[in-house]
């Protein structure tokens, strides 16, 4: 059940401010997370834990701010 998207290579450049945008307080949220999570006795993150710290990081990056000021 795997749906496979493709963007045509004219279009790439119209997403490029989400990933300044969106993306990159998600990834910095979500690195936050993992590293508190392995700062107390746990060695990695599986499918489980993917999915608790990635909903924490997401709360915290999309934000009304976040998403209204882009």
């Amino acid at each position: 059940k795997i749906v496979l998207v493709t963007l045509l290579p004219y279009l790439t450049h119209k997403l490029q401010p989400l990933n300044v945008g969106y993306f990159r307080p998600l990834k910095h949220y979500y690195s936050v997370e993992v590293d508190n999570f392995c700062r107390y006795s746990h060695t990695g993150v599986n499918k489980k834990y993917f999915i608790k710290l990635y909903l924490v990081a997401r709360a915290k990056a999309f934000t009304r701010k976040t998403i209204y000021s882009t």
